[in-house]
């Protein structure tokens, strides 16, 4: 296949031909994996005391059909290349984008790896639906040939959007944008040349792509139930959120590795964890070269199995339990608080009151916790005590 190196200069408007503003569509897969692989991987524990693991993919927007017949670039800096996208009414978290740059033969004679690109995104809000206000730019450093991954984004974005290129390097280090001109032709590539304004691309269709998830994390509703093919899942272990460690300061420990399940995961041993702290990894194989992304961490879930009961063999009593707006901790021991903290933690690990007692009665107002299951805790010197806490509407 041919393929033309063209350089754009300034050139007056062209007619905008009405076509389809439907999009192609797919679920992510990158040839290089991004290290935000997911978009989010929520554990939460249900009624049966199951450690049930959910996650959602990026989501990438698009109208080539990934092949290539032109390239172009600006012959000065300054110049932007951008695509109108149209997204359902639904609302999606814009992170980043996906750019075409070919393999490096065109322009001939030009390095442009290491090179920087600035990724833009305009609101519709100019002239006549045009690109008006900036609501985000990234500065990406392009790295490698063919497509290259911009990662940087966290935008909420709904309806119309532009997004795509501001050329800030001469264009002897300026990386092309690869152009669709096969049919169907979307019209949705717009340029504005440095100090000019904005008009309709002579050459369609620019190879830049959208990534996004749901702004509220969701799968997209009109795609249908998949199988996600080479999901890693891991338990991670032997971690304290509440001293400031992460998952990354635990033990990992693989529980499971099908080549195929639907975007839930039930962890049904959870209840014959020891107690503690827990969270899930998932790690994602790129299938083109059997590689896997890096492991991407779930929120943190308290296992309360074996905390202690007895108040006879605590350092310490509560009341009352349940309890609705006042907690009363009374500590065994009249003076030296000094070395003791007592801290309120929810299921998920985060500490939502923390005090240190000046004397052997604490009084906590916890009007403003959401009913549900916590843990107080009282570290006493080297002594750590627990008991569960159920907070009722």
């Amino acid at each position: 296949m041919k393929t033309i190196f063209k350089t754009m200069m300034f050139f007056g408007l062209f007619c905008l031909i009405n076509t389809s503003n439907q999009s192609f569509g797919q679920m992510l897969v990158s040839n290089t994996l991004p290290n935000n692989t997911f978009c989010s991987i929520n554990a939460t524990i249900t009624n049966n005391s199951v450690c049930r693991i959910s996650w959602s993919n990026p989501f990438e927007w698009y109208y080539d059909d990934g092949t290539s017949e032109d390239f172009v670039t600006w012959t000065s800096a300054g110049g932007e290349s951008v695509v109108k996208f149209v997204i359902p009414t639904y609302q999606i978290r814009l992170t980043g984008a996906k750019i075409y740059v070919g393999d490096g033969s065109f322009p001939a004679g030009v390095d442009f790896l290491d090179k920087d690109i600035l990724l833009v995104v305009y609101d519709n809000d100019g002239e006549q639906g045009l690109p008006g206000t900036l609501l985000d730019s990234v500065r990406v450093t392009v790295n490698n040939y063919n497509w290259v991954s911009c990662e940087g984004m966290d935008i909420n974005l709904e309806g119309v959007f532009y997004l795509g290129v501001r050329q800030i390097m001469p264009p002897e280090e300026s990386a092309p944008i690869g152009v669709d001109t096969q049919l169907p032709t979307m019209n949705l590539s717009y340029v504005k040349p440095p100090s000019g304004s904005w008009q309709i691309s002579p050459y369609q269709d620019f190879m830049i792509r959208a990534e996004s998830c749901d702004s509220n994390n969701k799968r997209q509703v009109y795609q249908p139930q998949r199988n996600y093919v080479g999901i890693v899942v891991a338990r991670i272990s032997d971690f304290d959120p509440t001293i400031g460690e992460t998952p990354d300061d635990g033990v990992l420990t693989v529980i499971d590795s099908l080549d195929g399940f639907s975007s839930v995961y039930s962890d049904s041993l959870f209840a014959t964890l020891p107690q503690g702290y827990y969270a899930y990894g998932l790690k994602k194989i790129n299938p083109v070269d059997s590689t896997f992304s890096e492991w991407n961490y779930s929120n943190t879930v308290l296992n309360t199995v074996g905390i202690v009961e007895n108040e006879a063999e605590t350092s310490f009593t509560m009341y009352p339990n349940p309890a609705k707006s006042k907690l009363f901790i009374g500590l065994n021991k009249k003076n030296n608080f000094k070395n003791t903290i007592i801290e309120i933690i929810d299921v998920n690990g985060k500490t939502v009151l923390k005090a240190q007692p000046f004397s052997a009665s604490t009084r906590f107002n916890i009007k403003d916790l959401k009913q549900g299951l916590y843990i107080v805790k009282v570290q006493e010197d080297k002594t750590l005590n627990t008991k569960r806490l159920i907070i009722e509407p």
